[in-house]
């Protein structure tokens, strides 16, 4: 269990700060050492600026959560129950950030004719043409176009200006 809270450890790591894992507790020290002080983190042990900017609240949480994991005494360190809820709390907030930022951004447009948004989806879950490429998806194909999963006798799971900005694929019900 031990090597399993350890490599779950690292691998956060390594993906907040895109380092490879040799050296990188020693490369992200300070990140270590003040998890809740990201002023005092000096490079490279500092988040991939390359990936995209991160939420500050995000970045804390998740060193908070490689400092539990990398204790190495298991009375001191973090539960994996808890680093699961709190990964799972932090998910839930940036998911409600994303979706706020993504109704904002421009609707993704239909992968046959790419000239209007998609307002589409599946049964299968995908949502990936518009309301005038259907016909022909429904008729001529007879399966999503991107998993290949055949239609059965109710294709559309549902439809609407609601789906130019929703995911792409969320799970079937």
């Amino acid at each position: 269990m031990l090597t399993d809270a350890f490599a779950l450890g690292v691998t956060v790591l390594m993906t907040l700060t895109g380092l490879p894992s040799a050296t990188i507790k020693q490369r992200c020290r300070h990140m270590l050492k003040w998890p809740t002080q990201p002023n005092r983190w000096q490079q490279p042990g500092v988040p991939d600026g390359e990936a995209g900017s991160w939420d500050e609240a995000v970045v804390i949480c998740l060193a908070e959560i490689i400092v539990g994991l990398k204790e190495e005494w298991e009375e001191d360190r973090m539960p994996l129950s808890e680093v699961l809820e709190r990964l799972e709390e932090t998910a839930a907030a940036t998911g409600a950030l994303v979706a706020a930022t993504e109704t904002t951004n421009e609707a993704r447009m239909c992968i046959v004719c790419d000239d209007a948004p998609r307002e589409v989806r599946f049964a299968c879950g995908h949502a990936t043409v518009c309301k005038s490429c259907l016909p022909g998806i429904l008729e001529r194909h007879r399966k999503c176009p991107v998993c290949n999963v055949a239609f059965g006798a109710q294709p559309v799971a549902e439809h609407g200006a609601h789906v130019r900005t929703a995911p792409t694929f969320v799970l079937p019900r």
